[in-house]
């Protein structure tokens, strides 16, 4: 039989244990309920930054692109800047 839940004991200092538990009266829950939901949301805020992230680089590089449209950079010109923003952002973001 495939277990789909398992319990995880936690230690909480008595001030947030105290403010677990107020959330939990607060919301007419549980407090292990009030932790899940504080796990799901920590995942949630994970997946945004992750998601962030990727927009910022997709707008870098077609911000990228169209300056270098703009100003009618050559191909070697083009690799140039790129390797000087990679450097000045200190990883490699265009290419």
């Amino acid at each position: 039989m495939k277990q789909i839940q398992k319990p995880v004991t936690v230690r909480f200092s008595m001030g947030d244990y105290l403010d677990i538990t107020a959330e939990a009266e607060t919301q007419k829950t549980t407090s292990a309920d009030v932790v899940r939901r504080a796990w799901k949301s920590y995942q949630e805020n994970n997946n945004i930054v992750l998601k962030l992230a990727q927009l910022e680089k997709r707008l870098l590089l077609n911000t990228f692109e169209i300056c270098s449209a703009t100003i009618g950079l050559s191909s070697d010109e083009r690799k140039n800047a790129a390797k000087q923003i990679n450097n000045s952002i200190g990883k490699e973001v265009l290419k």
